[in-house]
């Protein structure tokens, strides 16, 4: 008789791996990061949410940040007893102007076909992603998962 070995759990499966990825300048990084997050992680079931220190994005002036090697310390310290989240310093490791769609495609290129790449930013990023660096690439290489605290009010949106 020819028998197979068969998985007793669905937990013995190997599933593709869900990863969302934080970018930000976190200068700080708080607790509104830490909880949008943990909310993206549990809604869309991600297996780890991946923190990335920007450099030196294009919208901002390097001189207007804390060095990046100081960010990316709070980061580690904000995330270091959270095993579902991971900081990364990829961003600190290029030279500037860095931008999210490179960093979006590395971690898709690391994962393959294997699994979903979701990109965790805030409603305001998305109202100026036509201004991002080779942003119609983007929806064929992650999903996006957007997050809003609040939205401006007529007053503030009149003031344009």
């Amino acid at each position: 008789m020819d028998t197979k070995p068969v998985p007793r759990r669905n937990s013995e499966l190997t599933l593709p791996q869900r990863i969302g990825i934080m970018g930000g300048s976190f200068d700080p990084i708080h607790i509104g990061h830490l909880k949008v997050a943990e909310a993206a992680r549990t809604a869309m079931k991600l297996q780890k949410v991946i923190f990335v220190t920007a450099h030196c994005p294009p919208h901002k002036s390097p001189e207007q940040l804390t060095p990046v090697q100081h960010r990316h310390a709070m980061v580690e310290l904000a995330v270091k007893d959270m095993p579902r989240f991971e900081p990364s310093c990829i961003e600190a490791e290029r030279s500037c102007p860095t931008y999210a769609g490179d960093t979006i495609r590395y971690y898709k290129q690391a994962m393959g076909n294997a699994g979903e790449l979701f990109f965790i930013t805030g409603i305001d990023a998305l109202l100026t992603i036509s201004n991002w660096d080779q942003s119609r690439t983007y929806p064929g290489i992650c999903r996006f998962l957007i997050f809003s605290t609040s939205l401006p009010g007529p007053d503030a949106m009149s003031r344009k």
